[in-house]
């Protein structure tokens, strides 16, 4: 065939080469039609792939091994932690990174350049250094995978607990604290354009309002209460 359109190329106006041929007859289009060929083959192109290996969170904790004490909100102390990211329409790399305590729910937040691991796991150590940490509780994304940094930083060495796939309710303190900071920074944010001191007021507004789960303290006021304030000025009032 190949030779055949070689030959009359000037009076057929096309020419496809062997290889060209072959390559169709792999291709979808024309494997209904190898039956035709004198030796049948059925050798599809291997598809070429951009996966990259995932490299798994390592010394991973499961949620399901913390102690009842932190289940039951029974003892201060205990964070969970979670990421807010920039709109996929800006295209920005910037998020913010928030930390939540489980007894008080006293909020805290920090904006984050990125979400390249080591940077995050810094934001989340500064967030709660001056606070007492007995644990953590985060997700499985990738920018967990410095998790080992927080516990290192901190004092006493809190644990981090890691949530079971696609279960958000397993850290929903967390959660709930992003529904509430999506008030001041809606859906659509490019949190490359904000300040530090836009979060701060939200974060004010937040920890001081009284709360019905809380008997109608505010946030801060039970973490006062409970000593989760180490640092003095750590939080405004």
């Amino acid at each position: 065939m190949a030779g055949y359109m070689k030959l009359h190329k000037n009076r057929l106006g096309f020419y496809a080469s062997k290889t060209t041929i072959y390559e169709w007859f792999d291709s979808v289009h024309g494997q209904p039609y190898q039956h035709f060929l004198p030796k049948h083959r059925n050798r599809p192109k291997k598809r070429q792939t951009n996966k990259i290996n995932r490299i798994m969170i390592s010394d991973r904790t499961s949620v399901h091994d913390r102690p009842e004490t932190i289940e039951n909100r029974g003892e201060a102390g205990h964070w969970e932690y979670d990421s807010i990211v920039s709109s996929k329409r800006s295209g920005a790399a910037a998020a913010l990174a928030v930390a939540q305590e489980r007894t008080s729910r006293l909020l805290r937040a920090q904006q984050v350049p990125d979400l390249k691991p080591n940077h995050y796991a810094n934001v989340i150590t500064s967030l709660v250094a001056q606070h007492k940490a007995l644990s953590l509780t985060t997700d499985n994304g990738m920018e967990n995978r410095s998790h080992t940094l927080i516990t290192g930083a901190l004092s006493g060495q809190p644990p981090v607990y890691f949530t079971d796939p696609y279960s958000s309710w397993q850290k929903g303190g967390v959660e709930n604290g992003n529904k509430m900071l999506r008030k001041y920074f809606p859906k659509g944010t490019d949190f490359s354009t904000i300040t530090q001191t836009d979060v701060e007021y939200a974060l004010a507004r937040i920890n001081n309002k009284p709360r019905k789960i809380l008997g109608y303290r505010s946030a801060l006021q039970v973490a006062k209460a409970e000593g989760v304030l180490l640092g003095g000025g750590a939080v405004r009032g």
